[in-house]
């Protein structure tokens, strides 16, 4: 991809951000974010075996060291020096490049030590004269921010140098990484390759005080090449040539694994501390004192012979020969294990064996160590008072010896019900905690003895340890991972520590410099006291990640300055407590690590402005409405635990408050709207509650062209014009719909002088007045004026219907009543004429159109009952279908239409109905002029075949009146 070779072999930054790459074999490589420049010895270069590249700001240049020469790069101009010009006396490896007072200065591995000065621009080499460096191979530098310089020193290990003085330390190796943690100490990479500069590895130096800590970090790489230490996050970088880079963060804890005491397998089950800062610790077979430097150790055939001694002290020596057999075989053929060590108030320290009893160490000096008495045995513990309590496993009872120097007499504790059979004992003050292996919690306090998980079945009954703050509240940690705090005085329980979802069990717990340390099953936590005493519950997590790399804890102390110190399965851990508060992290750095337009990766160049290393842009950023759809990427520069940061993101103009605690890397915003907006993300990291920057990326999705003002502007102007047109269409449209209604009037006029007429035809006149005439010329006076009364009321309400659109349905029937007297006394009372109205018809209030029904029963006269040789019946029936509509029912006995068809072509009669078909025209009239649904309908009627009448239903409107 452009870099000159891939053997780098050093890196560095220039002030302007470009990163420098010393490429073994092939060159330099000088790369900005977004492309490569490489330089080799074609292009000015002294040679391509580069083992270094430094950028020195004081000569604004690049410092060149090769396996053979030495160059420099200033202003674009390559100034080499080699043995062939007679610049350098022989060819020179150069391992270390250093910049001081504006001279650079170029260290060899090969003791030939060179500096240059600049004159006028143009550099000048001279040899280094220095009696103190001229002897030594350097293989690495590092220079503090006091002036210190530490060289990798020949195969032996590190020189400081400072102020005319020089202090080698060796026992290291080849050294050639070197760095300066948070509290001075100094790091060392060395390289043991091909077992040429032995021992190799990970190393540590305190003053004159060497550690190799590659076992302490399970590493087994002794190629260490590369060390770096990281101010922001105070994290180690360790690099190796075989097992890759270590990331060691801060030394909280400091590891002393079984070989730092020499051991192979050191599994340790308890630990004191005493007044002077002695650790006190012991495994099963040896018991260690430990000042910090260096330690004693004893075996347990150390207090076996002591005991041994103590018999042949004794005044009598009866049987001396036979105890000392019985002791042997006991040591011998039982298991003789060491119990427990404890300090009392007289700077003494006690020490119980199983199969022989107690050890004194009178003033802690072990050469003064005695045999004791067998009667104290097992777990033991002293209170303020120097009285001496005892349990164990197998122990019902918690045992009290007020003057166990000298007498055997005790007083015994004990719950009849539950025995003690005690996991540990601790003593606080005058007090004395029990923990059983099966049976709760219990309490010595005051000559009183007090089974606490009796007392309250809430307490934990599988406690795993005990600690005490300043003001002596008692914190108790149980298996199922609940911190339980008792009060000073009762020790009664006043609050518990549950943490959510956490099952793990407690290990071990102490307190120091105000903060309570948990250990879990599944790392460390540690609590702010002052805060647990106000019911707030925050911690800061730490497990192998982080540095905490314990599986098994048996015991916990306190040192006089406050260190923790661990009795592990692999030998000591220290807990550099003040450290939890003294080292201050600085805060997280969280970065957006790119941004994709509709899930496609963007090419921001072809926008705007960019950052050549993030590739996002640097100036306003203008987005096209349909480029509205983004997702964002962005991550915390976190190297130790990135798995626990969680993320808080918002969009300016969409969120309005932080969406988060989350751990996605990444957020979505599909279809935005037009406008400008800022996304902001931060992250905070759960272990150790760092907070990071707020990240940001402005954008701005453009107005789309239909809603600028423009457009707007067209638009309204297309509007007015489409509603005018509109306006005149429907105007026009308006005009030409009365034009079609006038019409429709019209015709339904016509229709109704029509229907007049057809109810007013010739034969009806011509017949009625025939019929006055016969009654007349018979005589018949009273039928005449009957017939002529009726006659009259026809003609009259005719008149009357003519010039209206509705009628009351009372005055239609009255009008059909008239109308059917008359043909009645015409044809001789040849029918019957009934009405039939619903219950809920007023025939008064409902108004229907006029002349509608008087010609369909004309029809039923002529054409169904005249022909008829018997009485006919005519029944008008009339029912409310709704609210708005009714039906009219005209059913008649005559001989139906087929036979009165097949008769009129007997009689070659074809004269068609105008009434029917004068009313037809009339209903299709009223259903196009909206006036409401009107309809008619013609049933034949028949009876096994043989034809039974006719029926007509009518339905229309009716109009409350």
């Amino acid at each position: 991809n452009g870099l000159a070779g891939n053997k780098i072999w050093y890196i560095d930054e220039d002030n302007e951000g470009n990163m420098w790459f010393a490429c073994f074999g092939a060159g330099v490589s000088k790369f900005d974010g977004e492309k490569f420049i490489s330089y080799a010895k074609e292009d000015g270069l002294v040679d391509n075996s580069v083992r270094i590249v430094k950028y020195c700001s004081q000569t604004k240049c690049i410092a060149i060291g090769t396996n053979r020469s030495i160059s420099v790069l200033k202003d674009s101009v390559f100034f080499n020096f080699n043995t062939k010009n007679n610049d350098l006396e022989k060819n020179v490896i150069i391992t270390g490049i250093l910049e001081k007072d504006s001279v650079v200065y170029f260290y060899d591995f090969a003791n030939n030590h060179y500096y240059i000065q600049f004159d006028k621009g143009k550099p000048n080499i001279h040899r280094v004269e220095d009696n103190l460096t001229d002897n030594i191979g350097v293989s690495s530098l590092f220079e503090d921010e006091n002036g210190r310089i530490y060289f990798g020193w020949n195969r032996k290990g590190i020189a400081e140098y400072f102020d005319t003085t020089l202090n080698k330390i060796d026992g290291i190796g080849q050294v050639f990484g070197i760095a300066k943690d948070y509290s001075q100490n100094i790091w060392a990479a060395s390289w043991n390759g091909g077992g040429i500069s032995p021992p190799g590895g990970l190393f540590k130096i305190n003053e004159d005080s060497i550690f190799r800590l590659s076992q302490a970090y399970n590493i087994n790489s002794v190629l260490g090449w590369a060390m770096k230490f990281d101010e922001e996050q105070k994290n180690l970088y360790y690099g190796t040539l075989d097992e890759g880079l270590y990331i060691i963060p801060p030394q909280y804890f400091e590891y002393y694994p079984s070989d730092y005491f020499g051991e192979n397998d050191l599994f340790l089950n308890g630990i004191k501390i005493d007044n002077e800062n002695n650790s006190w610790f012991y495994s099963d077979s040896s018991f260690f004192k430990f000042n910090g430097e260096s330690f004693v150790k004893k075996d347990i055939e150390y207090l076996f012979n002591l005991r041994i001694q103590a018999e042949k002290d004794k005044v009598s020596d009866i049987n001396l020969n036979t105890r000392i057999k019985r002791l042997k075989n006991a040591f011998h053929k039982r298991r003789t294990y060491i119990i427990d060590i404890e300090l009392d108030n007289n700077n003494n320290a006690w020490l119980t064996c199983s199969n022989f009893g107690s050890f004194k160490i009178p003033g802690r000096i072990i050469k003064n160590s005695y045999y004791f008495a067998p009667y104290i045995y097992a777990d033991i513990a002293f209170t303020n008072s120097d009285t001496l309590f005892q349990c164990d496993s197998w122990a019902s009872a918690l045992k009290k010896f007020d003057d166990y120097e000298n007498s055997n007499k005790l007083v015994q504790y004990t719950d009849t019900t539950n025995p003690i059979f005690s996991k540990f004992i601790r003593s606080h003050k005058n007090e004395v905690w029990a923990s059983s292996r099966i049976s709760g919690f219990f309490l010595y306090k005051d000559g009183e003895f007090i089974n606490l998980t009796k007392r309250d079945s809430t307490i934990n009954k599988n406690v795993k340890d005990i600690c005490f703050d300043e003001d002596g509240f008692a914190y108790v940690g149980g298996s199922d991972g609940r911190i339980e705090l008792f009060d000073t005085i009762r020790r009664t329980k006043i609050y518990e520590i549950i943490l959510p979802g956490l099952k793990n069990s407690i290990i071990w717990m102490n307190i120091s410099n105000d903060l309570l340390f948990a250990g879990y099953s599944d790392g460390l936590r540690v609590f702010n006291i002052a805060e647990i005493k106000k019911k707030i519950i925050n911690y800061r997590y730490f497990s192998t990640t982080e540095g905490y790399d314990v599986k098994i804890v048996n015991a916990s102390a306190v040192d006089t300055i406050g260190n923790i110190w661990l009795a592990t399965n692999n030998g000591l851990v220290k807990i550099n407590t003040k450290l939890f508060s003294s080292c201050k992290l600085s805060p997280l750095t969280t970065v957006i690590k790119e941004v994709e337009i509709f899930n496609k990766k963007v090419n921001w160049r072809e926008y705007t402005n960019i950052d050549n290393w993030s590739g996002l842009p640097i100036d306003d950023l203008l987005l096209s409405p349909e480029e509205n759809h983004l997702s964002i990427y962005f991550h915390t520069l976190n190297f130790i635990n990135p798995e626990s940061d969680q993320y808080y993101y918002k969009l300016d103009g969409i969120d309005k408050d932080w969406v988060g605690p989350t751990d996605k890397k990444n957020v979505v915003y599909p279809f935005l709207n037009y406008g400008k907006y800022k996304f902001l993300v931060k992250s905070k990291n759960k272990v150790s509650g760092l907070h990071s920057n707020v990240a940001e990326f402005s954008f701005e999705i453009l107005t789309p062209w239909y809603k600028q003002t423009w457009f707007y502007t067209v638009a309204l102007i297309s509007l007015i014009l489409l509603v005018f047109v509109a306006y005149k269409i429907r105007i026009n449209w308006l005009k030409r719909a009365e034009e079609e209604k006038r019409k429709i009037m019209q015709q339904i006029s016509e229709l109704e002088i029509k229907a007049l007429q057809a109810q007013m035809n010739p034969h009806f006149l011509f017949n009625s007045i025939n019929s006055i005439q016969n009654y007349m010329l018979d005589n018949e006076l009273d039928k005449a004026l009957g017939y002529l009364s009726s006659f009259s009321k026809v003609i009259r309400m005719t008149l009357e219907f003519v010039d209206k659109k509705f009628v009351r349905l009372s005055d239609v029937l009255t009008y059909l009543q008239h109308y059917v007297d008359l043909e009645k006394m015409r044809f001789d009372d040849m029918f019957e004429y009934e009405v039939k109205l619903s219950k809920n018809i007023d025939p008064n209030s409902i108004l229907i159109p006029p002349m509608l029904l008087q010609p369909l029963i004309e029809n039923s006269i002529k054409h169904g009952i005249q022909p008829l040789k018997v009485k006919g019946k005519i029944i008008l029936e009339i029912e409310k279908i709704n609210e708005n509509s009714i039906k009219c029912i005209i059913e008649d006995n005559g001989i139906g239409r087929k036979k009165s068809l097949a008769q009129n072509e007997k009689r070659k009669l074809k004269k068609e109905s105008k009434g029917i078909k004068i009313t037809q025209e009339r209903l299709d009239l009223l259903n196009e002029n909206n006036t409401g649904d009107y309809s008619i309908k013609i049933i034949d009627l028949y009876d096994n075949g043989e034809p039974l009448g006719t029926r007509v239903e009518v339905t229309m409107v009716s109009v409350l009146n």
